[in-house]
């Protein structure tokens, strides 16, 4: 038989008597950081939007063990980077794994598999109740939104909305709203 575990949380009461609870104040502190550098090579997610997919290896390639202080001082000149930033595009990560010794044609395979399989979660999701709720939550939004911002424009009687279609000097088609509106005296 176990014993039972204690917990982090104390019992103690407040002024008024009423029991609360407190946490037990643990001090936390270290003094190296192992760094582990593994391999990068071929995927196969296809949670990208396109190209060839990275991961890494399972077995390292190097084990440092650096002072926890040198480490942070280190890192402090180092911004760190986010979102879109850690994104490679797909034309680095083909050079990359090329560099790497992998064939343009098993490059070219894992981005077509992941093509297919991102056609397939597209297909399977615009099948699904999900994407009927997707839809009709983005429906309301949107209907929300244009009168919410119609509303607060201008005060008025009558309102009537059209579209036109222009070209751009790109040769895009282009959708405008226009707004057609008449005041009553």
């Amino acid at each position: 038989m176990t014993a039972p575990r204690k917990s982090s949380l104390k019992a103690t009461s407040n002024s008024e008597g009423t029991p609360s609870v407190a946490k037990d104040s643990k001090l936390v502190s270290f003094n190296s950081v192992e760094i582990i550098s593994f391999p990068i090579t071929l995927g196969d997610n296809p949670g990208l939007s396109e190209g060839a997919p990275l991961t890494i290896g399972w077995k390292p390639t190097n084990r440092t063990v650096e002072d926890f202080h040198v480490y942070e001082y280190a890192k402090k000149g180092r911004k760190r980077r986010r979102g879109k930033k850690l994104m490679i595009p797909a034309v680095e990560r083909e050079v990359l794994l090329l560099s790497l010794g992998f064939k343009m044609q098993d490059i070219l395979k894992a981005s077509e598999l992941g093509e297919k399989a991102r056609k397939e979660r597209l297909k399977s999701f615009h099948n699904s109740k999900t994407w009927d709720r997707f839809s009709g939550v983005l429906e309301t939004a949107k209907t929300k939104f244009f009168f919410k911002s119609v509303k607060n424009s201008i005060p008025l009687s009558t309102t009537s909305a059209a579209t036109s279609t222009s070209t751009t000097d790109k040769g895009e088609a282009e959708k405008d709203l226009i707004m057609v509106s008449s005041r009553t005296a």
